[in-house]
């Protein structure tokens, strides 16, 4: 159940404009650390 779960879309989970913002701050984080340029 705990598979199912997390695979699952939950009412009120994360929505595209969360999934945009988590995106751009790994980017980011990728850009300080010279991953990439």
């Amino acid at each position: 159940m705990a598979v199912a779960s997390q695979v699952t879309p939950v009412p009120g989970g994360v929505g595209s404009l969360t999934t945009a913002i988590l995106m751009g701050n790994v980017l980011k984080a990728m850009k300080i650390q010279g991953v990439i340029k």
